[in-house]
């Protein structure tokens, strides 16, 4: 029992840790750029307007908890650069209700994600858009039980999240698809 206990508590301060790293505006900005391609430092610093250090230093905590890693590459006009890339794929959940908070965070594997096939995505906005149909249809929110009005929240909010994990994921497939496109129209 003191084992499981000892074990949520660190997992509740990784989470914790995790949150409050991403309550930094410019983290969140530095995330968002290195979801487009990686950049060295300088690159990121003239994007951002925000000095070297603070970048530097931004960077060194998103590394340290595993959200971006870096790689060095020669240059051929002067010193190697430090290149800074998204580490690994991350889905963070925080359910909040009068009960509990919940925050649950899942790694998706880029492996999961490739095998994704367009029809089992399709399948899941299919039945995203079935269980928005149920909350549209509901005419009289006043006499649900509390119990039903929870249901259909979670249902609701698990779907508008999996919706926005989706977009974002369709999104990089058709900028990848686009770059290549350009890539094979320069040869």
């Amino acid at each position: 029992m003191v084992n499981l206990m000892v074990y949520k508590r660190r997992k509740t301060d990784a989470v914790m840790r995790l949150l409050n790293l991403l309550g930094n505006e410019t983290r969140l900005r530095i995330l968002k750029l290195l979801a487009n391609e990686p950049m060295y430092v300088s690159e990121i610093v003239k994007t951002l307007d925000v000095g070297q250090q603070a970048v530097i230093r931004h960077l060194q905590e998103l590394e340290s908890m595993g959200l971006i890693t870096s790689y060095k590459v020669e240059s051929e006009h002067g010193p190697e650069r430090k290149y800074y890339q998204i580490g690994r794929s991350l889905r963070i959940e925080i359910t909040i209700t009068p009960e509990d908070v919940r925050v649950r965070t899942n790694e998706i594997s880029e492996r999961s994600i490739n095998k994704t096939s367009f029809e089992e995505i399709t399948n899941r906005i299919t039945e995203m858009v079935d269980v928005l149909d149920r909350v549209e249809k509901i005419q009289d929110f006043h006499t649900l039980k509390e119990a039903q009005m929870s249901i259909l929240r979670r249902d609701l909010e698990r779907s508008l999240s999996l919706l926005r994990f989706l977009e974002v994921k369709i999104n990089n497939i058709l900028k990848r698809l686009q770059s290549k496109k350009e890539k094979v129209k320069n040869k």
